[in-house]
């Protein structure tokens, strides 16, 4: 027998919350180095990890089996009630093919919607419904099958056997052998044998696998009493007969050694992987297909309908604007609602400003149309228009600002054209994303908006995401000091040496503190506690909701990904944010922010006691009274400029325009604020405004040479090495997510261009 001979098929990652240890990038790495040519996934009751898992073993050129072991109710899945005996059996179930996954999403979903009672359950009626495309395992000492054995309930536990072949069918279930040391396993694994033989159902030898290396095993203790909130010395904790160091990523020639007397139960097991030969179907870049559809008014078409918005847009922002500055301009053909207004030269009282904006607002249509994401305009542009009518205040952040089109559908507050936005950062024609828009809403009304959504697109259809928290450096040297039994104040002591910084590790910490080096080095119970640490390290801890993050589907959900219920009983995803994108599906950002409510709150007050409408949204910005106001740092309640840091910067700079407000939130964060003393300088005159090119100065001459924004970074790039501006927008990007090699790779065409 070779490496391809055995496939582990039971198998928790850290997505069996405090109970598996395996990381995906620690156990692919492993599973590589072991040659196995495939690898499954069974995380307890859930399908958290199931695309990232996926993705990673395909990149190690490993074959990824999904599945999952689930719970299984003793009745009824629908009973929340105490019965005898357990609340739930084990049952290992794996995907053959597209048809097995969807009906794995479904049973999970089922089971964290309806069958949920202390743990996710899934009961017999419902798994005979959804057993096409699944391959079954009768599981550890926790599943029915082997429970009844060790019962001696031979008649039950032979009729259980009976029920799942009859079920799924005498190819698609098989009977599991472990062997762990404990002495009850060998019992079952008798009985198994017996009926392997009676009802002509082949055996598999799995391990139940819940951390990668052998000596993980009392990190993987620790993690399980940090769970639990329970001390590795309580002799209670474990149940009877569990030997240690036995659940680990065994190779095959182990497992081979280990169930010698059953070669054919190893060799099962490839059999197995062999039948698995499941696609997850990953959506091209602008596949839309799994974007909801917006049904606009009767009479309109989608892009007529569009159209009819932004026409009516130019006519309330462009016209007001005009006015504002004393001027007044006329657009024509206002009357066709599937047209854009056109530009006519003949009349005299034009703006001829407008020319800029039509022809921006036509390269923009021209790239939404083609990528398909009209409806998804009208979407957003829909829920916003529904929250302000209801009183709630709602705008665009980030690049979505950089859009004509999201100004003139009032998404987005601010006029992309005055302020030099970009729509290539927004949305970029050479590198076909999403778009991607968050809308900050008032933070107490953020909740009926969404509800909003749910009414008006399905409620089945519509979810919050989840996300996951981590074990950071930090946290996880308290967790496991407090599981040894250590006082408060020692593990305390430890995780206040490591510094407060983002992407804080437990080897960088040893390298930049002496102290936490010393007391590694020196003591035996700080280097048992680091590492232990070291192995818990950055695994995934707890879900919870995602502060922002929202999926719209055209159908209900449960077609297309697993899904659980919140404390709240809120439908959730259980993919996360990224894999739930990559899936090709709608997802946006519904920011609850505190600000908004503080500003509506502090203008209805101003009207209730002063008699006085605040015109918040067209507020003057030359405002000299208001410049002297931040000027003096009087900026407490002010969002982002009442930190002690950037009041001590207003002071020193003298803001006198918007233009030296947005300046300095930019540069008020790690790395550009190295700039700030010269920025300083530059603007009261103490140095010379210098600039490394001389067309660098039409793009840097606002912010005294210097290169603030990312919006200047693109147009530096265009001007002095002649990229477009959707290609400029790759190289911000890989400049933002600091991706070495790609910046390699732009150095050689960005210097060709120079030349």
């Amino acid at each position: 027998m070779s490496h391809a001979d055995f496939v582990h098929l039971h198998l928790h990652t850290e997505y069996s919350l405090l109970d598996g240890a395996c990381r995906l990038d620690t156990l692919m790495e492993r599973a590589h180095e072991l040659k196995f040519p495939a690898l499954a996934i069974t995380d307890h009751g859930a399908m958290h990890g199931v695309i990232e898992f996926y993705q990673a073993a395909r990149a190690k050129g490993i074959k990824p089996i999904i599945g999952c072991e689930v719970y299984v109710a003793p009745g009824s899945r629908l009973e929340k009630k105490k019965v005898e005996g357990d609340k739930y059996h084990h049952l290992g179930l794996l995907a053959k093919d597209e048809v097995g996954y969807k009906n794995l999403i479904k049973l999970t979903t089922e089971a964290h919607l309806d069958g949920y009672y202390y743990k996710p359950r899934i009961d017999k009626e419902i798994l005979a419904k959804y057993s096409t495309g699944l391959i079954a395992m009768s599981g550890c000492l926790a599943s029915e099958i082997p429970d009844l054995i060790m019962k001696d309930q031979i008649t039950k536990a032979r009729d259980a056997v009976d029920w799942f072949k009859q079920t799924l069918g005498a190819e698609n279930f098989f009977l599991e052998l472990q062997n762990h040391g404990i002495p009850e396993q060998a019992k079952v694994n008798k009985q198994l044998l017996i009926f392997a033989k009676e009802f002509g159902l082949k055996t598999v030898a799995t391990n139940d696998v819940h951390y990668v290396e052998k000596g993980h095993s009392h990190a993987h203790d620790c993690l399980v009493c940090i769970g639990t909130q329970d001390l590795l010395s309580n002799p209670k904790r474990m149940s009877a007969g569990y030997v240690p160091e036995q659940f680990f990523l065994r190779s095959a020639e182990e497992m081979k050694a280990r169930f010698a007397e059953v070669p054919e139960a190893v060799l099962n097991t490839r059999e197995v992987a062999e039948k698995c030969n499941l696609e997850i179907p990953f959506p091209k870049a602008g596949d839309t297909r799994f974007y909801p559809v917006f049904n606009p008014p009767e009479h309109f078409t989608r892009d007529g309908y569009l159209r009819h918005l932004l026409a009516e847009g130019l006519f309330r922002r462009y016209t007001i604007h005009a006015k504002a500055v004393g001027k007044e301009f006329v657009v024509s053909s206002i009357d066709e609602p599937t047209r854009l207004p056109t530009f006519n030269p003949s009349q005299p009282n034009q703006d001829e400003a407008i020319q800029v904006v039509i022809d921006r607002l036509q390269t923009e249509l021209k790239i939404i149309e083609l990528q398909g994401y009209i409806s998804y305009f009208l979407i957003v542009a829909d829920f916003v228009q529904y929250g302000r009518s209801k009183g709630i205040s709602c705008v665009a952040r980030g690049s979505a600002a950089g859009s004509v089109v999201t100004y003139l559908l009032e998404i987005a507050n601010v006029d992309p054209i005055r302020y030099a936005l970009l729509f290539e950062r927004f949305l970029n024609p050479e590198r076909v994303s999403p778009p991607d828009i968050d809308i900050d809403f008032a933070d107490d009304r953020r909740a009926d908006v969404i509800e909003y959504v749910r009414e008006k697109y399905g409620r089945d259809a519509v979810a919050q995401i989840i996300t996951f928290g981590t074990m950071g450096a930090k946290s996880v040297v308290r967790d496991v000091g407090r599981v040894m039994g250590l006082p408060y104040g020692d593990g305390d002591r430890l995780a206040k040496l490591i510094p407060a910084e983002l992407k804080m590790s437990l080897a960088k910490a040893l390298k930049q503190v002496p102290e936490l080096k010393e007391a590694y080095e020196n003591e035996d119970v700080t280097r048992e506690l680091m590492d232990t640490a070291f192995i818990l390290e950055d695994l995934t801890r707890n879900a919870s909701v995602h502060a922002a993050g929202v999926v719209i589907g055209p159908e209900p959900l449960v077609n297309l990904l697993p899904l659980k219920l919140d404390d709240s009983g809120t439908l959730v995803t259980q993919y996360a944010m990224n894999p739930v994108g990559e899936l090709g599906l709608l997802k946006m950002d519904f920011l609850g922010l505190k600000t908004l409510t503080v500003i509506r709150n502090t203008c209805e007050m101003v009207k209730r006691t002063q008699g006085i409408d605040v015109p918040i949204d067209s507020l003057p910005l030359d405002d000299k009274k208001t410049y002297d106001l931040l000027n003096r740092a009087e900026t407490l309640g002010v969002f982002q400029l009442e930190s002690g840091g950037m009041r001590d910067l207003c002071k020193k700079f003298q803001i006198s325009s918007i233009e030296h407000i947005t300046a300095l939130v930019a540069l008020y964060r790690p790395g550009p604020m190295d700039l700030i003393p010269d920025f300083i300088k530059r603007r009261h005159g103490d140095i010379k405004v210098e600039y490394e090119h001389p067309l660098l100065e039409q793009i840097s001459h606002e912010t005294y040479g210097i290169l603030i924004y990312q919006e200047q970074v693109m147009q530096a790039t265009q001007l002095l090495a002649g990229y477009t501006l959707g290609g400029a927008d790759l190289l911000r990007r890989a400049m933002g997510k600091k991706k070495v090699e790609e910046m390699q790779q732009q150095r050689e065409t960005f210097v060709k261009g120079c030349h």
